[in-house]
C-alpha cells in the first residue's frame, strides 16, 4: 500500500509544531539559567528556630533589579534566576531587627547567605521638621517679558508699545 506524500508531509509538520511546543519552553529555561544564578538561604532566630514569613529582599548593586521572596516554614527561601553581579540580600521579619548581607551572583551560581535575626528592641524614628517663611501677602507683583520678535508680530494700537501694557492683568506705565 503506498501512502500519499501529503499525509506524510502533514504528519511531520504536525510533529514538528508538537517538538516546538513541548521543547521550546525548556530550551528556554535552560538558556536562561545559564545566564543566570541563584541566592537561597535560610533564616534563624536566635535560638535557631525557623523564622517563617519573613520577607526577603535581593537587590542587584548597579541595576537596582530586585526580587522579594518569602520564606517557608522551615525558614528556607530561593531567588532563582538572577541577572549576575553584586546582589544586596536583606531579611525583614516581624519583631526581628532587619538583618543584609552581600552576595556576588556568577554566571550559573548557587549562593547561599543564611541569617540569624535578632530580636527586634525599640524602633529609632526620625521625625524631620521645617519652618516655611511667611509670604508676604501685602506684595503682588508680576512680570512679564517680552522679547523683540515678540513685540514686532503683536498688533499695536496706535503704533505704540507702551499701549501694549493696558492688555496685561496688572500692567502698569510708570510716568515718563
Amino acid at each position: 500500500m503506498q501512502v500519499p506524500m501529503r499525509r506524510i508531509g502533514c504528519a511531520v509538520g504536525w510533529m514538528a509544531l508538537a517538538a516546538a511546543v513541548f521543547l521550546l519552553p525548556q530550551a528556554l529555561r535552560a538558556q536562561s539559567a545559564g545566564n543566570s544564578g541563584q541566592i537561597v538561604g535560610q533564616v534563624l532566630d536566635p535560638s535557631s528556630a525557623s523564622v517563617a514569613g519573613a520577607a526577603v529582599n535581593v537587590r542587584n548593586k548597579n541595576t537596582n533589579f530586585s526580587r522579594t521572596t518569602g520564606t517557608d516554614d522551615e525558614g528556607r527561601y530561593a531567588v532563582s534566576l538572577l541577572p549576575l553581579g553584586p546582589y544586596e540580600v536583606t531579611v525583614n521579619a516581624p519583631g526581628f531587627q532587619p538583618a543584609t548581607q552581600e552576595a556576588l551572583v556568577t554566571l550559573g551560581s548557587t549562593i547561599t547567605a543564611n541569617f540569624h535575626l535578632s530580636v527586634g528592641g525599640n524602633r529609632e524614628a526620625i521625625e524631620v521638621t521645617a519652618e516655611i517663611s511667611p509670604i508676604d501677602t501685602t506684595l503682588a507683583a508680576s512680570r512679564s517679558v517680552l522679547t523683540d520678535l515678540q513685540l514686532r508680530h503683536l498688533p499695536s494700537n496706535g503704533g505704540r508699545v507702551q499701549n501694549l501694557i493696558w492688555d496685561v492683568p496688572t500692567g502698569q506705565i510708570e510716568p515718563e
